[in-house]
Order: C-alpha cells, then sequence, then structure tokens
C-alpha cells in the first residue's frame, strides 16, 4: 500500500473511532472526578493527573476546572487516548455578558463508563437519576440527595454530599437506594440514613433558607473545616487541623506557590472553592443554579438596589469571588476562602473580620450604596486588598428569566 493511501487509512480509522463514541451518554463511576478545560497531557504541568494540589496562588497553572460526582451522566463529546471531552449539563459558564454559555471540559476517560456499554450488561439504566439540569431540577421522590458525606461499606466507595441516588424504596428513618459497583458490573441496595439526605422542600422560599442552613450546618462540623479547592466542587472530607504546606515552582518563567495537605491522604482534593461551594450546595436544594464561575453569576443575577431588602442567602461579589450572606442580624458571611489569605478552608466569619470598618449589614448597604471601596482583611487582620467595585447581588433572582438591567462589565 502507497504512503498516501496508508495515511488515509488511518484518518478513516481514527474518524471513525472518534465518532463512534461522540455524542453518548456516560456515567461518572468514581465519587468525585477531576475534569478540565483542555487535555491534560497538552499541558506542561509538575504534578501528575491523579494527585493534583489543592490550589495555587496562580490558578492558571491548575488545570482543575471543576468537579463531578458518582452518578452524574454526562455527554461524550470527544476521545483523546485515555481523555474525554465531555460536556456537563448541571453548569455552564460565560466569557462575556449574554454570551455563549459553555458546558465542556476534559476528564479521564477510566472514570466513566457508557451507558450503552451498561446496557450490554444487563444494567437497568433507570438506576441511574436523571441529569440535573437547566430543564429539570425540580425534586422528585425518587431521587434521594446526599446533604453529607456517606460510605457505603459494601463498595468501599465514600460518596461525596450532593451525590444523587434513585430510591428503591422508602424506610421508616432513611432510604433504599440503587449503587451501582463499577468493579464487579453489578448493582447493589444501599440504606442511607435520613440524617445523611436532604429533605423536599417545595417554594422558593423553602429552599432559600435550606440553602443558608445547609451552608451554615457544612462550617458548624464539629470544629472540623472542609478544605479549599481550586475549582472543587464536593465535600468528602472535613479537617480537624488546618495544616497545609506551600511548595514553590517554577512555570513559564514565573514562580507559583502551590498548596497541599500532606495530612489528608487521598488522590483526589475534596472540598470547594467560592462558587463550586454556592453551586453545589444550591442543586442539593435543587435550586435552578447552574452557574460555574464568579464572573457567570455576575452577568445572571439581580443586583440588590435601594429598593430591595437584603435577605440572608444573597451574596456578595467582586471580580474573582463571592460570598454568602448568612446572618443579617449577627453579620455574617459564609464563603470558601483561598490559603493565599491563611484561610484555606470553607468558614462562617464576621463581616467584621472579612472587611475593615463593616460590622453590620447597615455598614454593609450603606457602602454599597455610596459606592464606598471595601478594605478586605487577612487571617490576621491585616488589609491584603482594596476593593473599589463590588456588587451585592439577589440569590432570588436565579428563578428569573432574565438578570438584573444594571450593565454588566467583564469580571
Amino acid at each position: 500500500m502507497k504512503y498516501k493511501e496508508k495515511l488515509l487509512c488511518i484518518i478513516i480509522f481514527i474518524a471513525h473511532s472518534n465518532s463512534a463514541i461522540n455524542n453518548k451518554k456516560a456515567v461518572t463511576v468514581i465519587p468525585v472526578v477531576d475534569i478540565f478545560g483542555e487535555p491534560f497531557f497538552e499541558k506542561k504541568f509538575p504534578f501528575s493527573y491523579t494527585v493534583l494540589p489543592y490550589s495555587a496562588n496562580k490558578p492558571r497553572y491548575l488545570p482543575r476546572l471543576h468537579q463531578v460526582l458518582y452518578n452524574e451522566v454526562v455527554t461524550v463529546l470527544e476521545e483523546q487516548g485515555d481523555e474525554l471531552k465531555i460536556s456537563v449539563p448541571n453548569v455552564f459558564y460565560q466569557t462575556e455578558n449574554a454570551g455563549t454559555k459553555y458546558n465542556t471540559f476534559w476528564a479521564k476517560k477510566s472514570h466513566f463508563i457508557l451507558l450503552e456499554n451498561l446496557k450490554k450488561h444487563n444494567i437497568d439504566l433507570h438506576i441511574f437519576p436523571k441529569p440535573f439540569s437547566r430543564t429539570h431540577f425540580s425534586a422528585q421522590d425518587k431521587y434521594a440527595i446526599l446533604r453529607l458525606p456517606y460510605k457505603n461499606r459494601a463498595t468501599g466507595l465514600y460518596f461525596s454530599a450532593g451525590t444523587r441516588f434513585v430510591r428503591a424504596s422508602t424506610i421508616k428513618n432513611g432510604s433504599t437506594v440503587y449503587v451501582f459497583d463499577p468493579k464487579t458490573y453489578t448493582v447493589q441496595l444501599m440504606t442511607i440514613p435520613n440524617s445523611y439526605l436532604m429533605p423536599d422542600f417545595f417554594t422558593q422560599q423553602e429552599k432559600q433558607k435550606a440553602f443558608v442552613s445547609l451552608l451554615r450546618s457544612w462550617t458548624h462540623i464539629h470544629n472540623r473545616h472542609i478544605p479549599y479547592v481550586w475549582g472543587g466542587c464536593s465535600f468528602i472530607t472535613a479537617v480537624s487541623d488546618n495544616t497545609f504546606v506551600s511548595q514553590e515552582k517554577i512555570i513559564n518563567q514565573q514562580k507559583t506557590t502551590f498548596y497541599s495537605r500532606p495530612t489528608i491522604m487521598s488522590s483526589i482534593a475534596s472540598g470547594f472553592d467560592c462558587s463550586g461551594l454556592i453551586v453545589r450546595a444550591a442543586q442539593i436544594c435543587t435550586i435552578p443554579y447552574f452557574f460555574k464561575n464568579t464572573s457567570t453569576l455576575f452577568y445572571n443575577l439581580a443586583a440588590i438596589n435601594s429598593h430591595n431588602v437584603l435577605n440572608e442567602g444573597d451574596l456578595l461579589w467582586f471580580p474573582g469571588h463571592v460570598m454568602i450572606i448568612a446572618d443579617i442580624t449577627r453579620g455574617t458571611f459564609i464563603e470558601a476562602r483561598s490559603y493565599d489569605h491563611g484561610y484555606g478552608i470553607v468558614h462562617e466569619i464576621p463581616f467584621s473580620k472579612v472587611f475593615q470598618n463593616i460590622n453590620t449589614t447597615q455598614d454593609l448597604v450603606k457602602a454599597y450604596l455610596a459606592h464606598e471601596p471595601l478594605i478586605r482583611l487577612n487571617v490576621g487582620g491585616s488589609s491584603t486588598q482594596v476593593i473599589s467595585h463590588f456588587e451585592l447581588l439577589s440569590f432570588s433572582s436565579v428563578w428569573n428569566s432574565r438578570p438584573s438591567a444594571k450593565n454588566r462589565g467583564a469580571a
């Protein structure tokens, strides 16, 4: 066979192989999966695919963008070696106001199984929850959603808060759910106590209240803390001591600091960044919130103005960060705060420890309406950032089809 003919055959074979997997559904079979913005092997990155740092002071050198959970169904768009390009239905991001909604990522192929392959093994596909998406987000009795991490003793899998299961039955103090074991290709039953599950809420007001209550419960876990993870959107581990280490590396001639937690023996960094915390908690409460990053939530949520009342659950946004207003009376935020400022955890914190001279809700609203800058403080109480532009965003506006009429600039 001539060289050109042989090359054409190779191209046709590759095209056929890729088209055979394109646009097919696959289910996540690992408790937490890191997913990336581009094929990992194309990045000159000094860490392995499966053991990434928790965070970095220059996030562009840490390729984790998001995390998907066990039982989440994705669409496979492309295959390259041992990686897949996937679309994820329950989040999106925008690069500009009213721009295209993107929801594509790259991930390790072994963390997913095509639904058609499961069907060939006579696995009933109805045991997997229908994906949470912009067209399907309402609560249904047949689904059980974890509000806390839960370990399946039969398989040894430790499931993250936010993992969704199909109910097989409801018992007095819990639910029995279907669990697929990827090692044996068998379906098992697992009973989860109600204390680990999110109850159903029906009105928007109930769901927003449950959203804040859930977040507060995560920040008060017997003096334990959920770690900060850049791109993180999971909760399996809470740490009793906030021990983390930094490691400097030179990347593209720039000194970059990476943060890790050596006391946690896990190949996946489980935790949240500021926007991942909100999207996971909101979807556990079956709220139609799909905004992957801070720019996107800024584009899509309405701003508070002098005619609005600030409510618990509303958000304080400034470029690159977002916090939840947790307690109007006491004046507290809930946030996932980075390691750079000495925190590296999810916590509830008084306004006065976050911003200089902001002690009450009235102080915060006054500064906002007067367009006064905020002075951000680090863990030691020293000024670390002057914020000239911030917004108070109405969380309840997530149920509206259109964002605020206020001009939205790039975040």
